[in-house]
């Protein structure tokens, strides 16, 4: 895209600079005569409006910058981007989304990249290096950060109640019944797997269970790990489980393809609950699982940076929301 000067559609509409900056912004007395020259020269040159050079002016590009670590395969950062996406362009921004893929040089070039272009703040959805963000906090930058929690002064965090929504998952399979519950799930290294690690722990330890032989973790979310978790544990008749709580549903397409290919039956044979809505109402059968507001999530990221881009000596504030369980056919009764 070639950009299109004033000088160029002035002379085009052959009228003075001014009179193009009063019809561009629509202010001030233009005849009728140089207001249609003017506006047809705009439609003709392809005339489009320099966001960064407004934004100067105006201290606001209404620019959002949204890092995440991925879109594929797990449609969870997909959602959480189409979400802040629809939520900012109902209050009038426009978001630029980069995708680290799990690179922290890669990240901090994203960064240098965003705030070149002048953005009012940035969404961190996942973020990696924690140095990183507390560099663009100092340059007093509006910062929100998503699902994984870091304690930075003067940045927002928004998260999801981790632990109440495992708790609830693990806590639903003992009302029907079951008592030896293993777990599959990412390794406890972020707030987020430790937050869903405790809430099965909770659960189960609650009436005695050692969890130790049923628990078996994963280093990445992937159908595959999901697929290799499930066979460690479940292969060779190793553990007498009857049901499993997977710490992600892009982890349980793996195990349920495991269970499908060495003739366990769900829910018959095994029941399981997945977490984060995402493959769940494609899998056969449906799988029941822990969602998360996500549009809400959303909402609340791009509604906190503008109020902190107007507002920007506000203390640090968390959100924390609220899980739900979704009811499907993948649990039976003991």
């Amino acid at each position: 895209m070639v950009l299109v000067t004033i000088t160029e559609i002035a002379e085009k509409a052959e009228v003075s600079r001014s009179t193009v900056v009063r019809v561009i912004n629509k202010k001030g007395k233009v005849s009728e005569d140089k207001r249609v020259r003017v506006e047809q020269a705009l439609d003709e040159l392809g005339y489009v409006p320099n966001k960064i050079a407004q934004g100067l002016k105006n201290q606001s590009t209404k620019m959002i910058g949204h890092i995440m670590p991925s879109s594929y395969p797990n449609p969870f950062f997909a959602r959480v981007s189409n979400a802040i996406e629809k939520s900012a362009h109902d209050l009038g921004y426009s978001v630029l989304t980069m995708i680290t893929d799990r690179d922290v040089e890669r990240e901090q070039k994203m960064i240098e990249e965003l705030l070149g272009r002048m953005v009012d703040g940035i969404i961190f959805t996942s973020a990696f290096s924690t140095e990183q963000i507390k560099k663009v906090a100092k340059l007093e930058k509006p910062i929100i950060m998503l699902e994984r929690a870091d304690d930075i002064t003067g940045v927002d965090t928004i998260l999801s109640d981790e632990t109440a929504g495992s708790y609830a998952a693990t806590s639903y399979m003992i009302a029907r019944g079951h008592r030896k519950i293993a777990c599959i799930a990412h390794e406890p290294v972020y707030s987020v797997e430790k937050g869903r690690l405790n809430g099965y722990l909770k659960a189960v330890q609650s009436f005695g269970l050692d969890p130790e032989q049923y628990l078996k973790y994963v280093n990445y979310y992937s159908p595959e790990q999901g697929y290799e978790a499930a066979r460690e544990l479940f292969g060779g008749n190793r553990t007498d489980a009857t049901a499993v709580f997977v710490g992600s549903d892009i982890l349980a397409v793996g195990v349920m393809q495991y269970f499908y290919d060495v003739g366990m039956k769900v829910p018959k044979d095994i029941s399981i609950i997945g977490y984060d809505d995402t493959y769940s109402g494609m899998l056969a059968p449906k799988l029941t699982t822990v969602a998360l507001p996500i549009e809400e999530i959303g909402r609340k990221a791009v509604e906190l940076l503008i109020e902190r881009t107007a507002a920007p000596e506000l203390e640090a504030r968390e959100v924390k929301l609220v899980p739900y369980l979704i009811e499907r056919q993948s649990v039976g009764s003991v």
